[in-house]
């Protein structure tokens, strides 16, 4: 949902992309949830691509978006040939703050707390924006940044979850549909949402 007691503090994102033939720097998953003006935002959440001669390279970062903390992978990248498909994740934790990036089950980059000095920059809700979550694109109306191929099982997690959990997400696969479900009770700090698309 698009209120601000939503954006978290810590989290997990997971998806499975089949990118289109060509494509490019795509946005998979991300929340914004503060304008700072010319388009810079604070960012709760973003899983993407970047384009790396023939492949793409998946990263995930949080904060601002001139300035993020970003997680890429150097060694795992993606083909883009609309085919294969890639199960990727992010974790965040805040004590002690890592951000962990996952490429079909194993992680193959991450950020510590010598890297992330204010893990708070992903809680910023103040200023003109209602935090929003964006699938396949960094903006709903303008198509910036937008995912061209195919997603499955995105997933929205509450809380880092573990490289086991993470490798497991990667073997299993959901029923068809959107779910929405507490995980550990129905308490809102404890809500998980999985999208099959």
């Amino acid at each position: 949902p698009n209120l601000p007691k939503y954006v978290l503090g810590e989290w997990t994102i997971e998806a499975w992309v089949r990118p289109a033939a060509g494509s490019t720097n795509s946005v998979v998953l991300r929340r914004a949830v503060k304008n700072l003006g010319a388009a810079n935002e604070v960012l709760n959440y973003e899983l993407g691509l970047v384009r790396d001669g023939s492949a793409l390279r998946p990263y995930a970062q949080f904060g601002s978006r001139s300035a993020p903390y970003r997680a890429y992978s150097r060694s795992a990248f993606i083909q883009a040939n609309g085919s294969a498909w890639t199960h990727l994740a992010a974790t965040f934790k805040r004590e002690p703050a890592e951000l962990r990036l996952y490429v079909n089950g194993i992680p193959v980059a991450s950020l510590d707390g010598e890297v992330i000095t204010d893990p708070d920059k992903l809680m910023s809700t103040t200023g003109p924006v209602t935090p929003q979550v964006t699938i396949g694109g960094a903006s709903p109306t303008s198509g910036t940044l937008a995912f061209d191929g195919a997603l499955d099982e995105v997933r929205v997690w509450s809380g880092a979850r573990n490289a086991d959990a993470i490798y497991a997400g990667f073997r299993t696969t959901t029923a068809t549909g959107i779910t929405f479900r507490a995980v550990g009770g129905d308490s809102d700090e404890n809500l998980a949402v999985t999208a099959r698309l």
